[in-house]
């Protein structure tokens, strides 16, 4: 049966159009497909509201050359329309230097606003601008959930008995402020929290060293300026001496939301992992106030805390709560009371990073691609040739026809593209394949849902108090750390809950460390493991290679050949270098370039075109170019080039 021909099904019509927007997954029970739970406001809604904001709250908002918060308001919105030109010079600053936003409402307020007619025409112009772009992130927001080609339904059989179904199909407009959108983001980030987590058992670090922290500003009206004072507080707290002698790694997330009070509230949610299994919050709260110059509210829980709140006993129970939190979408219902409306709250959070990791983390975060990838779930789905979920396979598919919106069955697809695809995917799966458990790798995590290809090196236990004073050194990664020297750090502390003041002793490293070597030092230690999954992993990826470059393509087709060339790269010896390979190639075709003009028109040697052609590519090769790459890029320059 072709696909997308079927019996047709007596179901009630659901026709698709711009102004209902679906959800991409569900339920079914009985013959009612329930749409998962949702925020009460859609996309429609969502940008409906954000037009209005525009035109009452944005577009009416009066900027006044005398307010200094209306200076600065209007330097931030017009640094992209062009107030900064001629204020690097006006200020005494090199011309290649970023201007800061305290900066530029300076050099606004020197250049522009004694002049108030001047003030308000161009006042009124970068509005205008703003709005503008406003407009197009409402009509953005418009198009997500509609379809943009075939709309089918897969249905899967949950552990429950009832039909889970999965929509394809739909447009995703990918906005930060997407209700829609927000809950796969919202996954993949707590997915990629939990592998780290995972990953830092192996480096002794469990349930015990992790902390829920939040940190507060006061509330405000603007939220640039409360996003520049808390991530400046935050970075300010990373950078003194006590930061990295107790903590491991962190996860950081910023939230915005109204206050109690009307205004703005923007607040970090931090995940710590510590050196040690305690931490003083008279300290925490203490440097907390030195970094942000006032004692503010600094909350902090631990896994037993979040345990009760996730309602189960699980460690990865309450880490999956933890991440959900630290990820989740925010009220959107609550956003719109906020000064400013949506319009101000959406122009003042565009481009901030909302999420981030650092320390021992960012470390962790960069092996995740090697040790344990989400390609190997893609690939089992290859290997059992068809769309898996949770192990299993779908059981029916439907296709819903745009324009009418009937039902009918379909012939289930398939998990990729072409046989070529099918191909590579298999070369690269087969090397790495469990049969036992049929998956590739072997399952990690509580629940089985992730997948481990190799080991991590320097595998550490945290030694205790006793074992320090007797003299036992610290070993794997702690011993890198800071050198290997560590010492004892004991303080007081009273506890509410006892009434009592309580005496601590922990081992935390001496001094400063930068984790810039020692992520250096794991990296070579994995690119030189000879261990049994590493050595498959190698054999995968050279075969996945072998199979992505076709013969007829290696001239033609630029992007398989880098994409062939990162894979070769990257488990070579287990490091990522994607940016390089491209860098490298780009040279190498600009150096064709090059060399065409030279053979078509020798006069061309001196053309200041194409001396600019050849200074491009020196200055994208210098960059130790053939000490990294090697062997592999002069044979992919000759393959590219005979003449090379």
């Amino acid at each position: 049966m072709p696909r997308g021909a079927g019996r047709r099904r007596r179901s009630a019509p659901l026709v698709l159009t711009p102004a209902l927007h679906f959800s991409r997954r569900g339920f079914r029970k009985g013959n009612l497909v329930k749409k998962e739970k949702m925020d009460a406001a859609t996309p429609g809604e969502l940008a409906a509201a954000l037009r209005h904001s525009i035109g009452q709250d944005h577009m009416g908002q009066p900027i006044h050359p005398e307010d200094g918060g209306h200076v600065r308001e209007l330097a931030r919105m017009g640094r992209d329309f062009g107030l900064a030109y001629g204020a690097h010079e006006s200020l005494g600053l090199e011309p290649w230097k970023r201007l800061s936003l305290d900066q530029l409402a300076a050099f606004v307020a020197k250049t522009i606003s004694p002049h108030p007619e001047d003030f308000q025409a161009k006042a009124e112009a970068v509005k205008r601008f703003e709005g503008e772009r406003l407009w197009k992130e409402a009509k953005r927001l418009d198009t997500c959930g509609t379809p943009w080609g075939r709309v089918v339904r897969l249905f899967w059989k949950d552990r429950k008995g009832r039909e889970v179904m999965r929509t394809r199909g739909l447009h995703s407009c990918k906005h930060r402020w997407c209700p829609r959108c927000g809950k796969p983001r919202q996954t993949r980030l707590a997915g990629q929290m939990e592998r780290v987590v995972e990953l830092a058992r192996e480096w002794g670090f469990d349930e015990a060293h992790l902390r829920f922290v939040t940190l507060t500003v006061p509330n405000g009206k603007n939220i640039p300026a409360l996003r520049e004072e808390a991530h400046s507080a935050w970075a300010r707290l990373q950078r003194t001496r006590w930061w990295p002698g107790r903590v491991f790694g962190w996860f950081r997330g910023s939230e915005v939301i109204t206050g109690k009070d009307g205004a703005w509230n923007m607040h970090l949610h931090i995940v710590v992992i510590l050196w040690s299994r305690q931490i003083s919050y008279q300290n925490v709260w203490d440097a907390w106030e030195a970094a942000c110059g006032g004692r503010y509210q600094v909350d902090i829980e631990g896994l037993q805390d979040i345990r009760r709140k996730a309602k189960g006993n699980g460690t990865v129970r309450a880490v999956h709560y933890i991440s959900k939190y630290i990820a989740k979408r925010e009220e959107l219902a609550k956003l719109k009371e906020g000064p400013g409306g949506l319009a101000h709250l959406f122009s003042g959070t565009r481009g901030m990073r909302t999420f981030a990791m650092g320390g021992g983390c960012s470390v962790l975060r960069r092996m995740l691609d090697v040790l344990m990838p989400t390609w190997a779930l893609q690939a089992e789905r290859v290997m059992e040739d068809a769309e898996l979920r949770d192990g299993k396979a779908p059981f029916r598919c439907e296709e819903v026809d745009p324009t009418t919106g009937e039902v009918m069955e379909s012939a289930i697809p398939k998990p990729y593209l072409d046989e070529r695809e099918k191909a590579r995917w298999r070369a690269l799966a087969e090397p790495l394949w469990f049969e036992s458990t049929r998956t590739v790798g072997r399952k990690a995590g509580p629940r089985g849902q992730f997948r481990r290809i190799g080991g991590l090196p320097y595998e550490s236990k945290g030694i205790t108090l006793d074992d320090h004073r007797k003299g036992k050194q610290q070993e794997g990664i702690r011993a890198l750390v800071a050198g290997g020297r560590w010492r004892v750090q004991q303080w007081e502390e009273f506890s509410k809950k006892t009434g009592k003041t309580l005496k601590f002793s922990v081992v935390l490293p001496v001094g400063r460390y930068s984790w810039r070597p020692i992520a250096a030092r794991v990296w070579a230690a994995m690119g030189l493991d000879q261990r049994g999954w590493s050595e498959l992993r190698r054999v995968a990826f050279r075969a996945h290679a072998e199979a992505s470059v076709h013969p007829l393509d290696k001239r033609d087709n630029m992007h398989i050949i880098a994409a062939a060339l990162d894979d070769r790269l990257t488990f070579s010896d287990g490091e990522h270098r994607t940016t390089t390979t491209r860098r490298s190639l780009k040279a190498a075709e600009l150096w064709n370039q090059y060399l065409t003009e030279m053979r078509t028109n020798p006069l061309a040697v001196w053309d200041d075109a194409t001396q600019a052609i050849r200074r491009r590519a020196l200055h994208l090769e210098r960059p130790n170019l053939l000490e990294v790459e090697g062997p592999a890029l002069r044979q992919l320059r000759q393959d590219l080039d005979p003449t090379f």
